[in-house]
């Protein structure tokens, strides 16, 4: 387990990115003042209280694909199966680092020509109607003058959350789901042609993938998105539990 762990912020959201997103879900009247009001949450240290943290990047504990947990795998098995069928290869099998109301596994491949990355990050939380099991698919790609593209599945009730926590450097486009890995991966393609999307082999794809994935880590806890958690508020956060 990690030394450190982090919570993700919704009051550090830009306030006009929180009142869309609030838009979406009640009267136009009632969205404003409630992003106003976690705004204010956020900028007086007032922050609600996180019921699961995540550790930081490479804290994962990598596994066999057949040690994956059961919800995972049979979460993952459908989009696996659709991945190798277009060339992709597996790189990492990974349970991941969290405490809390949360449990978190990943599977990471990599195409046939080495310029995109397809991760399944599976994960059970507590949501509005209960326990929640979800798998989306992102594919990602590393372009020229530092820029990202991702292409991403979303559940179409989750689709209205997708920017909440966008990435100044990452060009993201979200399709709701269900929709064949086939559709999403030519729309990837199509929106990194020409675009200089850097090629990588098996050998060296995996250690780029994460310091990617620490690039957009720092990015949102710089901006507050992502906030360190005392050592103190750690033993509260490991007593919430998911049931079986």
């Amino acid at each position: 387990m990690a030394d450190q762990y982090f919570a993700e912020e919704i009051t550090a959201v830009p306030f006009r990115t929180l009142r869309r997103t609030f838009r979406e879900l009640m009267p136009g009247w009632l969205a404003t003042p409630l992003a106003a009001w976690m705004r204010f949450r956020g900028a007086i240290g007032w922050f609600p209280t996180a019921t699961y943290a995540i550790g930081p990047v490479g804290s994962y504990r990598a596994v066999d694909k057949n040690d994956l947990p059961p919800y995972a795998a049979a979460r993952m098995a459908p989009l696996l199966e659709q991945l190798l069928d277009l060339g992709f290869k597996p790189l990492l099998f990974a349970i991941g680092d969290t405490i809390g109301s949360k449990e978190s596994a990943a599977a990471i491949l990599l195409d046939l020509d080495g310029s995109t990355f397809a991760c399944i990050e599976w994960f059970r939380i507590v949501g509005a109607d209960g326990v929640e099991d979800c798998a989306p698919l992102e594919l990602d790609s590393y372009c020229g003058a530092g820029d990202e593209v991702l292409t991403a599945t979303v559940p179409k009730e989750h689709l209205v959350m997708a920017d909440a926590f966008a990435i100044q450097f990452v060009d993201q486009s979200y399709l709701p789901t269900p929709i064949a890995v086939r559709r999403v991966y030519e729309q990837h393609k199509s929106r990194i042609a020409n675009r200089g999307a850097q090629v990588f082999t098996a050998e060296t794809a995996l250690a780029e993938h994460e310091a990617h994935s620490q690039r957009r880590f720092d990015w949102l806890q710089q901006r507050g998105m992502l906030r360190p958690l005392p050592a103190t508020a750690i033993p509260r956060i490991k007593q919430h539990k998911l049931p079986p």
